[in-house]
């Protein structure tokens, strides 16, 4: 713009006359309600524009105080998330060994159990032989002859 209204000639410049901007007060002619008035006088622009700033310093003031909020319940958050972390760790471990104790002190039962179970069949196995044996004597003095199949002593 500035190299367009150097490049005029002198004789085709604004006059000074309409180059000056007179303020609406020294204007008599000019009165509220015609049609060539301004529709905000500009004091009331520049109020409006301190207004519309400090509107908006409001505005992003209170958005940061709300930011910092979030983030400092964010922050809360993550330290229970921790807390939490730590102790649901820490009552597992403990399940965990109890449920350690509790299968070993099962498998010595059973292991008990087992070892008896063992001495009893043995016992019987025992038993079933003297009287496989005795069978064999009472059929030897009867003179009845032994069936293969019921020879249990094996």
């Amino acid at each position: 713009m500035e190299t367009t209204m150097n490049n005029l000639p002198p004789d085709t410049a604004i006059p000074a006359e309409d180059a000056r901007q007179e303020s609406p007060a020294s204007q008599p002619e000019r009165r509220a309600g015609r049609p060539d008035d301004d529709l905000v006088r500009w004091r009331e622009f520049r109020l409006a524009l301190w207004i519309g700033g400090f509107a908006l310093a409001a505005i992003l003031g209170g958005q940061g105080f709300l930011y910092s909020a979030i983030m400092g319940l964010q922050g809360e958050m993550h330290a229970q998330i921790g807390g939490l972390r730590i102790e649901v760790n820490t009552q597992i471990d403990g399940l965990r060994t109890e449920m350690n104790t509790k299968i070993d002190d099962l498998r010595a039962d059973m292991q008990a159990q087992f070892a008896y179970v063992h001495e009893r069949v043995d016992e019987l196995s025992e038993r079933i032989h003297v009287l496989s044996e005795r069978v064999a004597r009472i059929e030897t003095r009867l003179d009845i002859a032994a069936d293969p199949a019921s020879d249990l002593g094996g």
